[in-house]
C-alpha cells in the first residue's frame, strides 16, 4: 500500500489566526498549526469567495498526502469557505479572538479525518497495476500513487488541452511547467508492462544524459514526461526560423554513447526533439523504440518512414544490424539540417515529399543545399564522406559519429 500518513501522526488543527492583507484588504490568510496557509479572497462586501491552499512542496505525492481534497470533494479549504461565506471577514478579523477560532478547528479537523478515512481505504482497494502505481480517480484528476515510496506519484488534471499536440501513437493530455502527460491515442499503441519491465533499466540508464528528458509509464495507456520544452515541430519548423546545429551537440554525444554501446534509437525526429529558451541545447522525448541491438526482432520498429528511404527500409526489415545504426544517423543528420535549413526544410516537407525516396532526398537536383550545410558544419576531412552518406546511406557508412564529424565551434545556419 502506498505510504499515506497514518491519522493519528496528522498535524490536526488546533488554532489558528486570521490576518488581513495590508497591502490588498481582499485577501485574508488563515494560518493553521497544519503547517499551511489558507489564502481566503473576498468580495467587494468581505465575504469569502474563494480559499486556496499552499503546500509546502511542489510534490503531487506529498501534496495528495497532505490533503487529497479533489479526490473525495472533502476539503479543508471548502469547509472554510462555509463557514466564512455570509461572515464579513475583514470586520471578523478586526475583534475575533484565539477562543472563537479553537472552535470552527473540530469542524475542520472531522472534515480531514473522514478525509482520511476515505483515502486508507480507497487506496487498499486500488490494485497496483504492472507498471506498480494504483490508479484513484475524482471528478478533476486521476491519480497516480507510486507503491514505492521512493518514487514519484502524479496527478493528471482531466480537463482537455485545446489544440493538443499530437504524434503517431500518443498525444498530450496535460501539461504543467514541470510535466506534461501523454497518452496512448489508440489501444493498439498501449504499454505492455511486461515489455516495459525489460526495457526500464536500459531506459532509466539513458536518462542519466542531460540530453534527455526523463519518463515514467504510469499506466498501459498513460505516460507522465519531464517538461524539456515545446518540440521542433511545432515551434520550429512551422514557422520561419532556423536553430545553429550546435544546439544538437547533447544529442549527438548521446546517441554516439549508445551506438558505442550497441543500443540503437529507432525513432529520432523533429516531434522527438524538444528546447526551451535561448541558448539551450535539445533535448530527447520518447525513447520507445529505444532497443539493444541484440534484441529480437529487430525489424519490429522500423522508426519515422519519411526519414527513411526505400533501400534503407528494405535492409532495415532484413534485419540488417549496420542498417539500424546508418538509420539513426541519417535521421539525426536530416533532423539537424531541417532545424537549420531553409532549402532542406523544404525538401522534406510533407506536403512535397509525398513518398519515402528510393535512394535518398538528397539528390541531383538538390545536392547543392545538403554540400553547403555540410561544408558550413562538418569538418572538412570527413565533408566527402558524409556527402555519400546523405546521397545513400544504404549503402555509405558514416566514417565516425556525428558527435565526432561536426565541428561544433564553427556551426553554421544555411538557406
Amino acid at each position: 500500500m502506498a505510504q499515506i500518513q497514518q491519522l493519528e501522526n496528522l498535524p490536526f488543527i488546533e488554532y489558528g489566526t486570521l490576518t488581513v492583507d495590508p497591502v490588498n484588504n481582499q485577501h485574508v490568510y488563515f494560518k493553521l498549526n497544519d503547517s499551511k496557509t489558507y489564502l481566503i479572497e473576498l468580495s467587494e462586501e468581505g465575504y469569502a469567495e474563494r480559499v486556496t491552499r499552499s503546500f509546502p512542496t511542489n510534490s503531487p505525492y506529498k501534496r495528495f498526502r497532505q490533503g487529497v481534497s479533489d479526490a473525495f470533494k472533502i476539503s479543508t479549504c471548502a469547509r472554510l469557505k462555509h463557514i466564512y461565506r455570509r461572515q464579513n471577514v475583514r470586520d471578523f478579523a478586526s475583534f475575533c479572538d484565539s477562543s472563537r477560532l479553537r472552535s470552527i478547528a473540530p469542524k475542520v479537523t472531522q472534515s480531514v479525518k473522514e478525509n482520511y478515512r476515505l483515502v486508507q481505504k480507497t487506496l487498499a482497494e486500488s490494485p497496483v497495476n504492472g507498471f506498480g502505481f494504483r490508479h484513484l480517480k475524482s471528478e478533476h484528476s486521476d491519480y497516480y500513487i507510486a507503491e514505492d515510496p521512493t518514487q514519484e506519484s502524479y496527478c493528471v488534471p482531466k480537463k482537455p488541452i485545446k489544440d493538443s499536440v499530437s504524434g503517431r501513437s500518443k498525444e498530450v493530455c496535460a501539461l504543467s511547467k514541470e510535466l506534461v502527460a501523454l497518452k496512448t491515442r489508440e489501444e493498439k499503441y498501449n504499454f505492455v508492462a511486461k515489455v516495459y519491465r525489460n526495457r526500464q533499466a536500459l531506459v532509466k540508464k539513458a536518462e542519466e544524459s542531460p540530453a534527455v528528458c526523463k519518463s515514467q509509464i504510469v499506466s498501459p495507456s498513460m505516460v507522465i514526461c519531464e517538461n524539456g520544452g515545446k518540440d521542433l515541430h511545432e515551434s520550429l519548423l512551422k514557422s520561419y526560423r532556423r536553430l545553429t546545429p550546435s544546439v544538437f551537440k547533447n544529442v549527438c554525444e548521446f546517441v554516439a554513447q549508445q551506438h558505442s554501446n550497441n543500443i540503437i534509437l529507432g525513432d529520432i525526429k523533429s516531434e522527438n526533439c524538444v528546447k526551451k529558451g535561448v541558448g539551450e541545447q535539445v533535448r530527447l522525448i520518447d525513447l520507445d523504440d529505444m532497443r539493444p541491438l541484440t534484441a529480437a526482432p529487430l525489424s519490429l520498429d522500423l522508426g519515422t518512414e519519411t526519414l527513411l528511404t526505400d533501400n534503407l527500409f528494405t535492409k532495415l526489415v532484413e534485419g540488417e544490424k549496420q542498417a539500424y545504426f546508418n538509420a539513426d544517423n541519417y535521421a539525426l543528420l536530416l533532423t539537424m539540417m531541417e532545424c537549420s535549413s531553409f532549402s532542406i526544410r523544404h525538401e522534406l516537407d510533407p506536403n512535397f515529399l509525398r513518398v519515402r525516396p528510393q535512394v535518398s532526398v538528397c539528390n541531383s537536383r538538390n545536392t547543392s543545399s545538403f554540400s553547403n550545410w555540410i561544408n558550413k558544419n562538418i569538418l572538412e576531412p570527413y565533408r566527402p564522406a558524409v556527402i555519400e552518406f546523405i546521397k545513400n546511406p544504404s549503402v555509405h557508412t558514416l566514417p565516425k559519429s556525428i558527435f565526432e564529424l561536426m565541428d561544433w565551434d564553427n556551426c553554421q545556419v544555411t538557406y
